[in-house]
């Protein structure tokens, strides 16, 4: 999908920890690249099956690092006049905004959730401070969304009717 004028995109928001979980992952998959070559240069690839596993751990550490590096770097929400996208870097989810019945957010434990029709939600992993701007964004590319919200109070009354 290209970006057009019309589009609007919302950064995901990661947390802390998910970054420090990144890093070690990518560290990882560099020492197994660093390992998988270390064994072609010092001559342990001997038969087919140390080819498989060098082709094996090559490949499989190569493609998890590009994964994440990809999810750290362009992961999003966008809203254009036809669908919701969410991107994770390679991965790629579309909802259409005809789909979506309504918006709720959370006051208390500050999340934001979108429902759709057929009994589906997702919740939105964005900063607060743009919370507004997605939902009206989202209500003007289609009219019959609706919006709710609940306070503080309400979802620890919910909690203790449970």
């Amino acid at each position: 999908m290209l970006y057009t004028e019309s589009m609007k995109r919302y950064k995901f928001l990661f947390s802390k920890l998910l970054y420090a979980v990144f890093a070690l992952a990518i560290v990882l998959c560099c020492a197994g690249v660093g390992t998988a070559i270390w064994r072609y240069v010092m001559g342990y690839i001997e038969d087919t099956y140390d080819w498989i596993g060098f082709c094996v751990l090559l490949f499989v550490s190569a493609f998890l690092a590009v994964l994440i590096v990809s999810i750290m770097i362009r992961s999003y929400y966008s809203i254009d006049d036809k669908e919701l996208c969410l991107r994770l870097g390679l991965l790629k989810s579309r909802y259409p905004l005809k789909t979506v019945s309504s918006v709720h957010l959370f006051k208390g434990s500050g999340k934001l959730v979108v429902y759709f029709k057929d009994n589906r939600y997702s919740a939105i992993v964005i900063a607060e401070s743009e919370y507004d701007d997605f939902v009206k964004t989202l209500l003007e590319k289609n009219d019959r969304i609706g919006f709710s919200f609940s306070s503080p109070e309400e979802e620890d009354e919910i909690k203790k009717t449970k």
